[in-house]
């Protein structure tokens, strides 16, 4: 497991360290943000202003490589409107972002998974012909080359239509997929968040092309969860069917069930999360909060208060140059 990472520094230094970078979120009824936040993961303090993404977006992917973040997809009101742009950014740098291509499809709650040099668009929501407050799921499998411009490119496919819901974890060979919405396709009649969420998760191997293969299951987390990690553990917390404290871990080059890590200071739910070789991070929250907490990768336990976003929001992405895959 590699642990260097460039220029390690304080919640208030300018250069890049190991950088998350929480873009976007919702702030409470239709209320969006185009505000991104960052922090230095290596310390603890406020987040403080990166930049702005080109559209008000909640509900986005991301994935990043060491040197660049991007973040796609996402929802937009009025209407609910669905997004298809991919806006990039570099992490040692503040305010420059740059819409580089299209989406295949507009998504919603796509995962994202990445290594140095490709990203994955894993699953998602589509808008539905049958309208009504939930969409058709998502099974598809799209790359991009994070350091180019250009329009995503299929990968393969999911298991199953499932959006599940900003949560990466990954190695530079693994790219995991937890929990989510279970099988959906809009049809009238059919039942609602919670009684589709489900606690699988699948896995693909980011070099190759090809459909995902089955992990193991979560023990309880399912919808709206937010994970990060190390290239040896991916770290999921939050859940939005009964939201809870639990923190839990996987071993990301083998197959199996999750175990129990530790708990969040809350019972919280659509927070995004980032990553450096030691810890996980995780910004606001489902119920429209600022909080900022982490745990220590190697020992779990209760999650610690980092710091505060600049506002309060929740449904936003989080990606960093530091995470288990470069």
């Amino acid at each position: 497991m590699s642990t260097d990472t460039p220029n390690l520094g304080t919640s208030d230094d300018s250069t890049p360290g190991p950088r998350g970078v929480f873009p976007g979120g919702r702030s409470g009824g239709p209320t969006m943000t185009d505000d991104m936040d960052y922090i230095n993961i290596s310390s603890t303090g406020d987040a403080l202003d990166f930049g702005d993404l080109i559209t008000d977006s909640f509900e986005a992917g991301a994935c990043s490589s060491s040197t660049r973040g991007v973040k796609f997809g996402g929802r937009v009101f009025p209407g609910s409107q669905y997004q298809d742009n991919l806006e990039a950014y570099n992490f040692a740098s503040t305010g420059s972002i740059a819409d580089i291509e299209d989406l295949r499809t507009a998504t919603v709650y796509s995962c994202g998974a990445s290594n140095e040099t490709r990203g994955l668009i894993m699953g998602g929501l589509i808008h539905s012909s049958y309208g009504g407050s939930w969409s058709g799921g998502w099974n598809n499998i799209d790359y991009i080359t994070i350091a180019s411009f250009g329009e995503s490119i299929e990968f393969g496919d999911l298991s199953f239509d499932n959006p599940g819901g900003m949560n990466q974890a990954n190695s530079p060979t693994r790219g995991i997929f937890a929990g989510g919405f279970a099988p959906h396709n809009g049809s009238p009649g059919a039942p609602g968040a919670p009684a589709l969420t489900t606690t699988k998760i699948q896995f693909v191997t980011i070099p190759t092309l090809g459909n995902s293969q089955s992990f193991g299951d979560l023990i309880n987390l399912t919808s709206y969860t937010s994970g990060a990690g190390n290239s040896i553990r991916g770290i999921y917390a939050g859940d939005g069917a009964t939201p809870k404290t639990d923190i839990e871990v996987i071993n990301i080059s083998s197959t199996g069930n999750a175990v129990k890590f530790g708990d969040l200071e809350a019972a919280r739910y659509a927070m995004a999360a980032v990553s450096s070789p030691t810890r996980v991070a995780w910004g606001g929250a489902g119920t429209y909060s600022n909080d900022i907490s982490y745990v220590e990768i190697a020992t779990g336990g209760t999650a610690v208060d980092f710091g505060n976003l600049t506002s309060n929001r929740g449904y936003q992405s989080g990606c960093s140059n530091a995470h288990g895959g470069l």
